[in-house]
């Protein structure tokens, strides 16, 4: 009896092991609070034009506009500021994924405009593995 009960304890230590360096090589999840500090790292990085500030995947899928593109390429380019303080955050840690939607200028043709921002991203291992922007025109920043 006592060996059957030295091998179940045996067992469930080498199975709590084996979780804990599966988690350990792949990352830790990524937690409400980390969600949306990497949300608000985006959207720095986005109004400075640098998708290299972030910690993007090799293989990172990045859609604007239902348009596949390229980080550096779209709102990258022509971002001309920070967002505005309003911000809806819409964390998912169970989809490692997060929501954003804010006001951000871009440059145009017809100079710096407003712009409605909806960001989608995906977080693997530490790294942003999709990124999606919807993007609409703001009528007027006194009503946003």
């Amino acid at each position: 009896m006592r060996s059957q009960s030295a091998i179940v304890v045996a067992a469930a230590l080498g199975a709590v092991l084996v979780a804990a360096c599966t988690i350990s090589e792949t990352g830790r999840a990524c937690d409400r609070a980390c969600l949306i500090a990497l949300a608000d790292s985006y959207l720095e990085a986005l109004a400075a034009r640098d998708p290299g500030a972030l910690p993007l995947s090799d293989h990172v899928s990045f859609v604007e506009n239902v348009k596949a593109m390229r980080p550096g390429e779209g709102l990258w380019a022509s971002a001309a500021g920070t967002a505005t303080g309003f911000r809806i955050y819409v964390p998912d840690p169970g989809q490692s994924a997060v929501g954003i939607m804010t006001v951000i200028d871009r440059q145009t043709e017809n100079g710096i405009v407003p712009a409605l921002l909806a960001v989608r991203l995906r977080v693997e291992a530490g790294k942003i593995t999709e990124a999606e922007h919807q993007i609409g025109r703001a009528s007027c920043r006194e009503r946003v």
